[in-house]
């Protein structure tokens, strides 16, 4: 049993009470960069599909005109954007589930 400023001296908690009146009182956190990044509300991911599907629509325009060079051009374009985001995606996930932990052990 401990004692916390924030309780009456006279009175004691055991150490589970304790550990959630120290995490409803203490300061935020401030958040990763990771975090901040690729977390819950980050625009990386959908940004991502934005630009893989608009490289997508140039290479079909550009196989629909019959331009080899250009289409080809803009495929290998996609597959990079799109591993860009697949990469961003599991890292997000990755992010997450670690921020989701820790918050979790506290």
């Amino acid at each position: 049993a401990e004692s916390f400023p924030s309780i009456p001296k006279h009175k004691t908690v055991d150490k589970h009470t304790a550990m959630v009146l120290e995490s409803k009182t203490a300061a935020p956190k401030e958040e990763g960069f990771l975090v901040r990044v690729l977390g819950k509300d980050s625009a990386v991911v959908p940004l991502g599909c934005a630009i893989t599907g608009t490289v997508l629509i140039f290479g079909l325009n550009a196989l629909k005109n019959n331009n080899k060079m250009q289409q080809q051009h803009f495929m290998r374009l996609r597959v990079g954007a799109q591993a860009v985001t697949v990469l961003a995606m599991m890292t997000s996930f990755a992010v997450l589930a670690k921020q989701d932990k820790l918050e979790h052990a506290h």
